[in-house]
């Protein structure tokens, strides 16, 4: 099985627990934040290291990390997305926060839902979501022309202690244009969003890498919470999203079975979920299991 669930170690699962023992591993030398938003995650893990490195294509969000992270010299912003490949690419933004969105007053324009053009069907499918949000009259969806580059052209050969990768579906593309420093497991520690892509796993497991899973987050119509319950998914809790509704939050309790293959089936009906996937070379795999056992 590629993935471990970490409620199979046992231990008390509990939200973003990456962050934890990244401070149980003490200061380090080089962070990387892809798809950084308005910065809350740089923000968190900024006094912990030398440096943070950070990537985010869409101005808005920009503007607001500069503003959050104004008093943090070796904290860098740079506004391209990261991908396979250097070029330019369209960059599609389905919704922004009004300030009107429950919890969400002091990020107006804040987007976490951005993401490239992964074809040019998807392309057209997004440009038919801007029109009919023009023709509504609906704020918020947008198409923007973006600069793509690659984490081997940013890092060179530099060692990143951790990289935090947020880029709603496109984790496959950052991976392929970070190879050569994942098969040199230049990489210590990698957190990125996953939806039961196999490529990435195989990419990660053939370069050395255990993976462990994390809370889980879908959706939060009733119908979702039926169908993750029978899948072995136990609901914990709810949080909120920046669109104003809730989402569920999950732990996986089934049997150890392939979970990637289990999240495409539910991705591909009419439910949406997702977790955080921790990656790390397998010679060091031991410390963060030693971590979730003992805190």
């Amino acid at each position: 099985m590629s993935v471990t669930p970490v409620t199979s170690i046992p231990c008390v699962p509990r939200r973003d627990y990456v962050y934890e023992f990244l401070r149980n591993r003490g200061p380090a030398g080089l962070y990387v934040d892809v798809g950084a938003a308005s910065g809350e995650v740089s923000s968190r893990i900024a006094a912990d290291a030398a440096c943070v490195l950070a990537f985010e294509p869409f101005p808005q969000n920009a503007h607001l990390f500069r503003e959050r992270l104004a008093n943090n010299p070796h904290v860098r912003l740079i506004e391209k997305a990261v991908s396979n490949r250097r070029g330019k690419t369209t960059f599609f933004v389905s919704s922004t926060v009004q300030g009107d969105e429950p919890g969400w007053d002091d990020q107006v324009g804040y987007s976490s839902v951005g993401r490239i053009g992964a074809s040019i069907v998807g392309t057209l499918k997004s440009y038919a979501v801007v029109g009919a949000a023009a023709l509504g009259r609906r704020r918020g969806a947008t198409l923007l022309r973006v600069e793509t580059t690659t984490l081997d052209l940013e890092l060179g050969d530099q060692v990143v202690d951790f990289l935090k990768v947020d880029v709603q579906g496109a984790e496959r593309r950052v991976l392929e244009g970070a190879r050569s420093a994942i098969e040199s497991q230049r990489i210590r520690l990698m957190y990125l969003e996953w939806t039961g892509d196999a490529e990435v796993e195989r990419l990660l497991e053939s370069a050395g890498y255990s993976i462990f899973d994390s809370v889980y987050v879908g959706s939060g119509s009733d119908s979702a919470r039926r169908e993750f319950e029978s899948s072995g998914f136990e609901v914990i809790g709810t949080i909120p999203l920046s669109t104003g509704h809730a989402a569920l939050e999950m732990v996986y309790r089934g049997p150890n079975s392939e979970i990637g293959s289990l999240l495409r089936g539910l991705n591909a009906g009419r439910q949406w979920i997702q977790t955080d996937l921790i990656a790390l070379p397998s010679v060091d795999a031991g410390e963060l299991v030693e971590f979730l056992q003992f805190g």
